[in-house]
């Protein structure tokens, strides 16, 4: 009968390699993903989509008239309008697969795996409201921030540069068209009759 007389434990601290992890994936001002997580990411879904047949939708978000904000009221104030939209955005996602991204500037990204657009214009409802609390006075003007939002979805684009620049073209198409608007990418192709 043998009889135990020590063990010995290897431990490893990833305290630092989270922390590295965390720089390498989050935007450092937003708190948000970044734009180079969003690339790994979105090959993930989209493969995993293709699997189980199921739909993601993405949106992307861009603060109006942001330039004229930044030059008028100075860039520490445009960084609280980023931090602000920014917590609004993450705020409105109610499921832990949604992911929020802070793309660059003022745009951002939110991608939702497993749902049809119409989940997503639920969601803009709530960001929307969460941007009206977003004022800013200076000189007696009040500027209250506003955005405009491109949607894409999958199936109907079928790789990842697609899927993307869908949501950039109908977003730039919802700025062209007046601002404070959302539009939704209509190409229907899919990968089946590519």
């Amino acid at each position: 009968k043998a009889e135990m007389i020590g063990f010995i434990s290897f431990r490893e601290d990833v305290t630092d390699k989270k922390h590295i992890e965390e720089i390498a994936t989050k935007d450092e001002m937003s708190g948000l993903y970044n734009r180079r997580f969003y690339k790994e990411i979105i090959k993930k879904e989209i493969n995993r989509a293709k699997r189980a047949n199921s739909n993601i939708t993405y949106m992307m978000i861009d603060i109006d008239v942001f330039k004229q904000y930044n030059d008028t009221y100075g860039h520490q104030e445009g960084d609280n309008v980023i931090k602000q939209v920014s917590n609004a955005i993450q705020k409105s996602l109610m499921r832990g697969s949604d992911y929020a991204f802070r793309m660059g500037g003022e745009e951002f990204g939110v991608l939702f795996p497993n749902t049809e657009p119409q989940y997503a214009v639920s969601i803009i409802d709530d960001i929307r409201h969460a941007f009206s609390n977003i004022k800013h006075t200076h000189e007696g003007s009040t500027f209250t921030v506003s955005f405009s939002c491109g949607i894409s979805k999958y199936p109907g684009f079928s790789n990842t540069s697609e899927f993307s620049d869908a949501a950039d073209k109908a977003l730039y198409y919802a700025k062209n068209k007046g601002r404070n608007q959302v539009h939704l990418a209509e190409k229907t192709r899919t990968p089946d009759n590519e």
